[in-house]
């Protein structure tokens, strides 16, 4: 059989990145560091196999590089990923190993993924945990994850093939030998049509105990004809059957359905009177969330009677005894996926419609609400508690002195340190910064600097990145202020070198005149403290950070390398060689730039994964009057592995 022309093109590719990245390891590596950033899904796939494959990587490395690259579960790279996990796992270190476990036990996030419903987002942990239990059979740690998330998710099984595309539930049928047709001829409103659903078996697939493709049908055809779903309700409903599955497939339908007003009055009441709402208490949620994104009028009768469902639900979550509980670490994600997340919600998006109608501050009926989310104890006002801190902002822009008294003390580690845990990780992850926020919420970040080496990676990263944001986006001086000083007192090495990289980050976003503003503003006065030791000293790491401030500070570049060179040495991050190539200091600050590279490769080991940048940089330096310079830095290039150095000297 003949091969399409692009499947040449892909193995050529393929081929040759292999070739070329095993035979030329500083060019292969720059290959693969582009094509992994490239907007085409081909050139990633082609990339991570070309980790795959280089021989120059160890397990440890190839592993990093894919939790660096935030590749675990990305679905254009999924077989390759899977195939690095597979040859890489079992041989790399027990530290290593478990950083990809924790984050693949973390799964996919509701926020990175939206189109994702939880099932999915749940099947795709559960699958990449069996395939690291392929990948190393003897680990103990990875067996006993994936017990867990078994024993979670008993309806689960694997794949034939797990690096299948997101989505694709091996355990789940996917077809019924009921139809939407059939259903949607039956008289919903008859009660023996209701029992026979009730006692239905699938002929098709007999093993589907959940009657999950059945339902899919139901919801389809309630999706079809919301009404029809109604006529079923009510059926169930004089049967007394509450706690059948079907329930669910109405509930489902209704969803991603777009009826009349009338019909969703008569839904929200049907479904305020039903007489087991946890039965149905998490699509009943959704259904909510759902319902609200597509209203414009908080007086409407129809989102009227969606508020007293929310209320009834509430009310059913709040004093019921429901089998969950919510999870720690990726608070957030627990909190939405909790079933009272979806109802505060609901509920904070009907204050926007509100405050899109012209209220300026928040009703009683909200601020009885939200009370009562702030005195509930079980895990529904945990999770209404993360998600009113998330929409810190938009509560304070509304409602500041109820904000403030109310929602302000969840930040405090003194009063409740799993509080306070919680409802900055939603703060962290969904709030936005504004000169407001930053001026009320400044003392409770100064009050969390002892607290971050107690916090996961990813926590203490949202919040440096956040301090970040402080002083480099807001009008206010961060050395002025009163949060910096403590902050580089306090806080680990880690941290602030943390912190160091996020303003680096923003700083390469800025216009010239930005940066200018920037560097007289705050950051030469607090480079040159902290040479002094004001208020500590500078760590290599810190420094290493700093050099990628110096590059970013193009229109002070020279002052900014002087400052560099007076401090310790520190390894820079391999991009801050690809900045600076890419700029124009090479032409208009030759000295400088030869300089700083004296200072900078003095920390560098090998591997040295930059030659190529530094050659391409080099070559464009005028050498008059700078012949002793140069050689300082081909003599270093040479020590770090670079033996074409040598050339920019002929």
């Amino acid at each position: 059989m003949s091969r399409s022309g692009i499947a040449v093109v892909v193995d050529a590719a393929r081929d040759v990145l292999g070739s070329l990245s095993n035979e030329n390891v500083e060019m292969g590596r720059a290959t693969i560091e582009r094509w992994v950033r490239s907007a085409s899904p081909l050139l990633r796939r082609l990339a991570v196999n070309g980790v795959h494959e280089a021989k120059w990587m160890g397990s440890d490395e190839r592993l990093v590089w894919l939790l660096d690259q935030n590749l675990l579960y990305d679905p254009s790279v999924k077989h390759e990923t899977f195939e690095v996990l597979m040859s890489s796992y079992k041989d790399a270190r027990e530290d290593v190993r478990q950083r990809v476990l924790d984050k693949v036990k973390r799964g996919i996030r509701a926020k990175d993924e939206p189109r994702l419903n939880k099932e999915i987002r749940d099947y795709e942990r559960y699958n990449l945990l069996h395939w690291l239990v392929r990948a190393a059979p003897n680990d103990g740690n990875v067996r006993e994850a994936f017990r867990l998330e078994q024993k979670r998710n008993p309806k689960f099984g694997p794949r034939d093939d797990p690096d299948l595309e997101v989505g694709e539930i091996r355990a789940v049928a996917t077809e019924s030998s009921m139809t939407v047709d059939r259903l949607l001829k039956m008289r919903a409103g008859d009660i023996r049509v209701a029992r026979r659903l009730v006692d239905f078996k699938d002929e098709v697939h007999w093993y589907d105990r959940d009657r999950y493709a059945f339902l899919e049908v139901v919801s389809d055809a309630t999706a079809t004809n919301p009404d029809w779903g109604l006529r079923l309700a009510r059926s169930l409903g004089r049967l007394g059957d509450w706690d059948v599955d079907l329930w669910r497939g109405l509930v489902q339908g209704w969803a991603r359905a777009k009826p009349p007003d009338r019909t969703w009055i008569s839904i929200f009441a049907m479904l305020a009177d039903h007489k087991k709402p946890l039965v149905l208490v998490h699509e009943a949620g959704r259904l909510l969330f759902e319902f609200i994104q597509g209203q414009d009028d908080s007086q409407s009768e129809a989102v009227k009677a969606a508020a007293r469902l929310s209320d009834a639900l509430w009310m059913a979550v709040a004093t019921g005894e429901g089998a969950w509980v919510l999870d720690g670490g990726d608070w957030l994600t627990a909190a939405i996926n909790e079933p009272g997340g979806k109802i505060v919600e609901f509920w904070i998006r009907l204050v926007s419609l509100r405050v899109r109608a012209g209220e300026s501050s928040l009703a009683e009926e909200d601020r009885v609400r939200f009370s009562s989310i702030l005195s509930e104890v079980g895990p529904s006002g945990e999770a209404g508690r993360i998600l009113l801190a998330s929409q810190f902002h938009f509560l304070l822009a509304i409602d500041k002195d109820w904000t403030v008294s109310h929602i302000l003390p969840l930040f405090d580690w003194e009063i409740d340190e799993r509080a306070a845990e919680q409802a900055w990780d939603g703060f962290l992850r969904w709030t936005r910064l504004n000169e407001a926020v930053i001026e009320t919420m400044l003392p409770m970040y100064v009050a969390c600097f002892p607290h971050l080496a107690e916090r996961t990676e990813e926590w203490r990263r949202n919040f440096t990145d956040h301090l970040a944001l402080i002083a480099v986006r807001s009008s206010r001086n961060p050395v002025e202020d009163e949060w910096l000083v403590p902050f580089v007192t306090t806080t680990s090495t880690e941290s602030r070198a943390e912190w160091t990289s996020h303003v680096a980050f923003l700083l390469r976003s800025l216009e010239s005149e930005g940066k200018k503003a920037q560097w007289e503003k705050w950051i030469a006065r607090y480079w040159r403290d902290r040479l002094s030791g004001i208020p500590r000293t500078l760590a290599p790491s810190e420094a290493g950070e700093l050099a990628a401030w110096a590059v970013s500070l193009e229109p002070v570049f020279r002052e900014a390398a002087e400052l560099l060179i007076q401090g310790p040495e520190g390894r820079p991050k391999g991009y801050v060689y690809h900045e600076l190539e890419e700029s124009r200091l090479p032409e208009h600050e030759p000295l400088s730039v030869l300089r700083f590279f004296t200072h900078v490769l003095a920390a560098e080991r090998p591997p040295f994964y930059a030659c190529h940048y530094a050659l391409s940089i080099l070559s464009r330096i005028p050498p008059e009057g700078l012949r002793l310079e140069l050689e300082q830095v081909v003599n270093l290039l040479v020590g770090l592995g670079c033996d074409d150095a040598v050339s920019v000297l002929t």
